[in-house]
């Protein structure tokens, strides 16, 4: 009896290490800007790219001089327009956000926000639901 009380608590325990490696297998990944340019670059159609970055659920937070040089560098006007949304639908959720570099992280020149760095689904525009 004892032996199949330890067999169990073992499968328990193993169980529960796998399912933590497939969340972390599975979290989402900030999607860069830099990535989003080389896939405009490669001519990935717009639909594709907009895929990834919503699914992401990755918040852009641009200064006007980015947001500008994106524009002007041939970014789809529906990502950036996106890429900005994904701000200030996560300001309107969460007001410290503007005020506040706490909960967002610097990338490639860029601050990132969002479920990739551990917000709450609901501060993230069109997040997919966990699984």
């Amino acid at each position: 009896m004892r032996a199949l009380v330890l067999a169990t608590l073992v499968l328990i325990a193993a169980c529960a290490a796998r399912r933590e490696t497939l969340r972390a297998d599975t979290a989402p990944k900030i999607v860069t800007v830099p990535q989003i340019q080389d896939m405009v670059d490669t001519g990935a159609p717009t639909r594709e790219i907009f895929a990834l970055v919503q699914g992401s659920g990755t918040v852009y937070r641009l200064d006007p001089e980015q947001y500008s040089r994106l524009q002007s560098i041939g970014l789809p006007p529906a990502i950036v327009s996106y890429m900005q949304l994904t701000y200030d639908y996560a300001v309107r959720q969460q007001p410290a956000l503007a005020t506040s570099d706490d909960r967002w992280t610097r990338v490639d020149g860029y601050w990132y926000g969002g479920r990739p760095v551990g917000w709450p689904r609901e501060w993230v525009v069109d997040s997919p639901p966990p699984k």
